[in-house]
């Protein structure tokens, strides 16, 4: 939602009128992506790293026991919850740029939110029957579907060994529905950044596919 917000405060300030005489959209757009993810990531780090402090000489004395074992995580799901966060954030972050181009104001960046957090809330109220049933076929079906994936894929490790292939097909429909929506979302945000006044229907945006 940073994103979203970023985007429309520079719509609103015409600021991009300016940056678009000498840069690609697309450019601008992926420079959004990794200028505000490096910041919330770096934010996020910085938390990380304060809890860690607060807890040092307890979680160091567990860790030097049986290491992150102790908290029943291993190296693999280490990774994978890395890579599915990065592709998840993108995914997401693509989408709200792609959104927030659409409309003129910041208060109007709350009607699209809802849109971008239903797949993430699946996973979490669902959390107790995927963690009972990590392997029904309703699960498995979720966690290769990419918006669901960076949870339930998560919850489903934690709780089974996910077969290998469930996992590197959960991985290649994650990159693909990503470059997906980057593309589709460059599309929307080359035409919508310089739109004004009405938010455009779907049809609309649509179209603005072909234009580009």
């Amino acid at each position: 939602m940073n994103v979203a917000h970023s985007v429309v405060a520079e719509k609103t300030s015409r600021v991009f009128e300016v940056l678009l005489a000498t840069a690609k959209p697309e450019s601008l757009m992926a420079g959004k992506l990794l200028g505000v993810g490096a910041a919330g990531l770096t934010q996020m780090a910085v938390w990380i790293a304060a809890v860690l402090l607060l807890s040092a000489s307890a979680l160091g004395a567990e860790l030097g026991q049986g290491g992150l074992a102790a908290y029943g995580i291993t190296p693999l799901q280490l990774v994978f919850f890395t890579l599915y966060f990065l592709l998840g954030f993108f995914f997401y972050s693509a989408l709200s740029a792609g959104f927030g181009a659409t409309v003129s104001q910041e208060s109007e960046v709350q009607q699209f939110s809802m849109i971008l957090v239903m797949p993430q809330l699946v996973g979490i109220l669902l959390m107790v029957y995927i963690l009972g049933n990590p392997s029904a076929w309703p699960v498995v079906l979720l966690s290769l579907f990419p918006p669901c994936t960076p949870i339930v894929m998560c919850l489903r490790m934690s709780a089974m060994v996910v077969p290998w292939w469930q996992l590197a097909l959960s991985v290649v429909l994650m990159v693909a529905a990503t470059y997906g929506v980057i593309w589709l979302a460059s599309r929307i945000y080359r035409v919508g950044i310089l739109m004004y006044g009405k938010r455009p229907t779907l049809p609309e945006m649509i179209r603005w596919l072909s234009y580009s």
